[in-house]
């Protein structure tokens, strides 16, 4: 599907390209993924659409024609349909910050949400949280550098809390392409205190969250599956470009860690 996004390509060839009959490949498909196949390759379409559009000088028509949409009208339905605006206002620089392309489902991806003690996000209200700690700015080109930039912050905070063993919660900060760009991390703290350099005070907002748990590997499959199938499905979407990283406080779970993110109702 994902080789076949420009192509003219029926959901009834992918099946026979798969070995299966239509009604078992989409049956198969839409549980494996949570998603049926039409609605995955259409929203793949319009998203590498929405990246064509934000970046090149390209005709919206013409950018629909080539992801296989049959008129303007039909490409802008589906456009709308997704991100709630129409594709005209997303060229360039004026991108809402609600609005990014969905990427490509990962082995990852669909292992994380096949997996027996998988659990659905939470939808929670949460007060203002008052948070100490150190932050630094994430090469989000590397991954490796951002790994070991990470894990130099935390050995940091623990060094000048003293405190090896207290829980520590990370806030990560998105760019405009949605990369992982600034990271925090902190313990929380009573309101009103001091912070001497290098400690900084970060205060996360009350509001209503959509928290997830996951394992230790898993951030960035709970993170898809957070933005790009819950959300959508139960009608809500980010607030804020910045989630909320959490360990948790059973010891004994394998589901060690949380995300949450800052959501609004649609």
């Amino acid at each position: 599907m994902e080789s076949h996004l420009r192509s003219r390509v029926t959901i009834a060839q992918i099946a026979e390209q798969s070995g299966y009959s239509l009604f078992y490949f989409i049956r198969t498909f839409n549980k494996v993924v949570q998603q049926t196949p039409y609605d995955y390759l259409v929203t793949r379409r319009v998203s590498e659409a929405l990246k064509m559009i934000t970046e090149t000088d390209r005709r919206i028509t013409d950018i629909a024609l080539d992801f296989c949409f049959e008129t303007p009208e039909s490409f802008s339905r589906a456009f709308k349909r997704m991100f709630g605006i129409l594709p005209s206002l997303c060229r360039k620089e004026s991108v809402p910050e609600d609005v990014f392309p969905v990427p490509p489902r990962t082995l990852q991806d669909l292992q994380f949400i096949n997996r027996s003690d998988f659990a659905l996000p939470e939808l929670m209200e949460f007060e203002e949280m008052t948070l100490i700690g150190l932050s630094s700015i994430i090469d989000a080109q590397d991954c490796e550098k951002g790994i070991d930039q990470t894990e130099q912050l935390r050995m940091q905070l623990a060094g000048y809390l003293k405190e090896r063993k207290t829980k520590i919660v990370s806030v990560w900060s998105y760019n405009d392409h949605w990369k992982q760009d600034f990271l925090f991390k902190g313990i929380a703290t009573e309101k009103g205190i001091e912070a001497f350099p290098p400690l900084i005070i970060q205060r996360i907002p009350s509001g209503k969250y959509a928290r997830i748990f996951y394992r230790a590997n898993d951030q960035q499959a709970a993170l898809h599956y957070l933005l790009y199938t819950w959300l959508p499905q139960n009608s809500c979407k980010q607030k804020y470009r910045f989630m909320i990283e959490e360990e948790s406080e059973n010891t004994n779970s394998e589901m060690e860690r949380a995300i949450r993110i800052p959501v609004l109702m649609i």
